[in-house]
C-alpha cells in the first residue's frame, strides 16, 4: 500500500507506473484504475501527462447522499411557556416547517415527529423525549437516505464554553451528545441536514468545515476546525457559538422563516437568505462545498 499526498480535496497527480496500484488517501482506501467502476464514489480525475485515470474509493470515503431514499425528520420547538425565558415563535415555526417538509421537500408526515410544549406527554420536548426522538431518527439509516433535525429554542454556553440546547424541562443536551447521537453512528452516504435556531448555535455538531460568511462559501474558503466524519452532514445555525440571536415577531422566527423561504435556492442563495434574516448565521459541513451554486437539496 502506497501513501499519496492530496494536493487539494479532489485533485492530485500520479505517475504512469502507479496506475492499477492501491493507495491510501485522506478519507479511506482507494484504487487507481483506468475505468471508474464506482462512479458514485469517485473523488475526481487524476492527470499524468496526456493520460487520465480516475480515483474510485471504498465506502470508507465521504460520499454525498442523493437524498432519494427514505426521508425522516425530527422537529423540535420549545416555547418554555410560563417561564421567565418564554419565547414566542418556536412552536409556530415547527408547524410551518412541517408543511414545508411535506409539500415541498417530500418528507412524509408519517416519518416526521414533532416535539413541542403543547404535544402529548411523549412528544413534549424534554431531554429524554428528544434523545428518544434522535434514536428513532437515525435508526435504520442507509446510504442516500435524508434525515432532518430541527431545533428552535434556547441555546447556551456552559462554564467550559461548550454549547448546548435547553430542553423544556430545563435540562441541557451538549454539543458532544448531539454529535455522538446524531452524527457518529450514521452510515456513509446518508445525509443529515440540521438546523439550530437558537443562541450559541455555531458548529453545534462539531463539523470540520465552517463557513461564517457568504464569501467563504462562494470562494470555498471555510475555516477548518472540527472533527472529520464520513457522513454527509449539512448544518445551518442562526448564530456563532459565542453569540446570541433574536426571537422573531408575531410567532415567526427569523431563521426558521428564512429557511423555508425558497426551496429552489442554491447553497449560496440559501446562505444569503439566512444571513439577511440572521446576520450571524453560519453553515458548517462534513465536506467542502465544491459547487456552491448547486441547488441545495435534502
Amino acid at each position: 500500500m502506497t501513501t499519496v499526498p492530496i494536493l487539494t480535496d479532489f485533485w492530485t497527480v500520479i505517475h504512469m507506473e502507479n496506475i492499477n496500484r492501491s493507495f491510501t488517501f485522506s478519507g479511506g482506501q482507494c484504487s487507481i484504475i483506468r475505468t471508474c467502476t464506482y462512479p458514485d464514489k469517485c473523488l475526481g480525475i487524476l492527470h499524468s501527462g496526456i493520460t487520465s485515470v480516475e480515483v474510485c474509493c471504498s465506502l470508507t470515503n465521504n460520499m454525498r447522499s442523493k437524498c432519494n431514499g427514505t426521508k425522516k425528520a425530527v422537529i423540535i420547538g420549545v416555547d418554555y411557556e410560563d417561564s421567565t425565558h418564554e419565547l414566542k415563535s418556536p412552536i409556530s415555526d415547527t408547524f410551518h416547517l412541517r408543511i414545508e417538509l411535506d409539500l415541498i421537500r417530500e418528507f412524509p408526515q408519517r416519518n416526521t415527529r414533532i416535539y413541542t410544549d403543547v404535544e402529548d406527554d411523549n412528544r413534549i420536548p424534554t431531554k429524554s423525549n428528544i434523545m428518544r426522538g434522535i434514536k428513532w431518527l437515525v435508526s435504520g439509516a442507509k446510504a442516500n437516505d435524508s434525515l432532518f433535525f430541527y431545533f428552535a429554542g434556547h441555546g447556551g454556553l456552559n462554564r467550559d464554553d461548550e454549547s448546548y440546547i435547553l430542553t423544556s424541562d430545563d435540562k441541557r443536551i451538549t454539543h458532544e451528545e448531539l454529535r455522538d447521537k446524531l452524527v457518529d453512528d450514521l452510515p456513509d452516504g446518508c445525509r443529515l441536514t440540521a438546523v439550530f435556531d437558537c443562541c450559541h448555535a455555531g458548529n453545534m455538531l462539531n463539523l470540520k468545515y465552517n463557513y461564517t460568511r457568504v464569501s467563504d462559501l462562494k470562494y470555498n474558503e471555510p475555516d477548518v476546525d472540527g472533527e472529520s466524519t464520513q457522513v454527509d452532514v449539512i448544518c445551518w445555525s442562526a448564530s456563532p457559538w459565542d453569540k446570541g440571536t433574536k426571537d422573531g415577531p408575531f410567532g415567526k422566527g427569523y431563521m426558521s422563516n428564512a429557511f423555508i423561504d425558497d426551496s429552489e435556492a442554491s447553497y449560496v442563495e440559501m446562505f444569503r437568505i439566512l444571513r439577511r434574516a440572521c446576520p450571524g448565521a453560519q453553515l458548517t459541513t462534513s465536506h467542502r462545498i465544491s459547487d456552491p451554486d448547486k441547488k441545495f437539496i435534502m
